[in-house]
């Protein structure tokens, strides 16, 4: 691919939590992607959180302050994922973590609803799972079933600078400190991150492998290069503990 192409990548996000609840809700109007609340959002709210417009499902790019953020536009609308060209009048709103658990995120991301596809190349898209320190999140994922390239990754990540969110959701260096999987549910393969696709990242997050008692270790990152090559994995600033034997 040439760069055009690498210039037209869109970088999407859908956010990853365990708080089900409503983040905010209030008027809030847009232009041209810019949405303005008529009341400051919380420090916890930021990129990849859903802002629901009746039945319409937009998601945060950016936060420009604690009343101002961008947004982009979803399957779920009939739209074009990505686009930004979305305007509307004072209303109600409200605003959620767009998935529940980074499985569901891995799963139903390609969805209809979402993004409406898995070919991240074609699309030209660059997929992000943000994920917030809202409690431990009893999980693990399989990232399997994508296409991505070098410019076309996978990135699961804390949000951490003021234009992602008001308060950094990323652990100081020490354990318990930001998001963290923390699964008692071990699959067969005892690890907590299996990633088989080819471009992927994982920035950030805390792995906690103490709520398992079983014999073998657990709470860890399998990075699985058994994919056709070539293959691109980061994985940085995680704390991986408890894993046991």
């Amino acid at each position: 691919r040439g760069l055009g192409d690498v210039y037209k990548r869109q970088a999407i996000y859908y956010s990853v939590g365990t708080d089900s609840s409503v983040l905010y809700s209030g008027n809030a109007s847009a232009s041209s992607g810019l949405l303005t609340l008529a009341s400051a959002a919380a420090d916890k709210i930021g990129v990849g959180d859903e802002v629901r417009v009746g039945s319409n499902r937009y998601y945060i790019t950016r936060r420009n302050s604690s009343t101002q953020f961008n947004i982009q536009n979803s399957g779920a609308n009939g739209g074009t994922p990505g686009d930004t060209n979305i305007t509307f009048s004072s209303q109600s709103i409200t605003i959620y973590r767009a998935f529940n658990k980074l499985s569901t995120a891995e799963s139903n991301s390609p969805d209809s609803n979402h993004l409406k596809t898995s070919d991240l190349v074609t699309g030209n898209y660059q997929l992000n799972w943000p994920c917030y320190n809202d409690g431990p999140m009893n999980d693990h994922v399989t990232i399997d079933g994508y296409t991505t390239g070098a410019n076309y990754y996978i990135k699961v990540y804390t949000p951490v600078f003021l234009n992602e969110v008001g308060k950094s959701q990323r652990h100081t260096g020490k354990a318990r400190t930001g998001f963290r999987l923390q699964p008692n549910d071990p699959p067969n393969d005892y690890d907590t991150i299996i990633v088989r696709d080819n471009y992927v990242r994982i920035e950030g997050i805390e792995i906690d492998g103490s709520l398992y008692s079983g014999s073998y270790g657990y709470g860890g990152v399998w990075l699985d290069t058994q994919t056709a090559s070539p293959v691109e994995h980061h994985v940085s600033h995680n704390i991986i503990y408890a894993t046991g034997t």
